[in-house]
């Protein structure tokens, strides 16, 4: 590991004062423009010229998953007969998505797979209820019913009988108040 030594200078004679530790006097680390070593690391002005760049990479595959297996054993068996070259990805699909080992995506290593991460994702929430839907027409009329069975006779009535006998034959009128 490098160390970085760090000395103060006598400004006039560039004599060495004494050594300092970066790590804990770093404010007492002062440069000509006034500023502490402490301020000018903060800020990220204490950084060296950008290097070189590098020569362009070869472009690499783009994500698919090669192959799909019905469970982790399969998978597994298949290992060294499935064809597939270091560095494809496999996913495991049970066809239950209550399974725990459905929707998990693995790397195909040099000698075993390697799990990655479980692609199934969280239950979502429940959406909003649906808008109901309009009223329907009113349908045909239908077919009047059969007339049902006569009733039995009821019971005589009381008469009323007000003031006076009246002779057959001669109109009353009964007019009758609320009171």
């Amino acid at each position: 590991m490098d160390k970085v030594r760090v000395q103060l200078l006598d400004d006039k004679t560039g004599e060495v004062l004494k050594e300092v530790d970066v790590m804990t006097s770093a404010n007492a680390v002062l440069f000509a423009d006034g500023q502490t070593f402490q301020q000018k690391l903060d800020s990220g002005a204490l950084k060296g010229q950008t290097g070189a760049i590098g020569p362009q990479g070869d472009k690499g595959d783009p994500f698919s998953i090669a192959k799909v297996y019905t469970s982790i054993s399969a998978m597994n068996a298949g290992f060294s007969t499935d064809g597939l070259k270091s560095g494809s990805f496999v996913l495991i699909d049970t066809g239950n998505v209550n399974d725990t080992d459905n929707a998990k995506l693995y790397y195909k290593g040099v000698t075993a797979y390697t799990y990655l991460t479980d692609l199934s994702g969280a239950q979502g929430i429940q959406g909003p209820q649906g808008i109901q839907g309009l009223k329907g027409d009113t349908g045909p009329t239908g077919l009047q019913g059969l007339q049902g069975i006569q009733g039995l006779a009821g019971t005589d009535g009381a008469s009323i009988k007000v003031g006076a006998t009246y002779a057959t034959g001669t109109d009353v009128k009964l007019f009758l108040k609320t009171i």
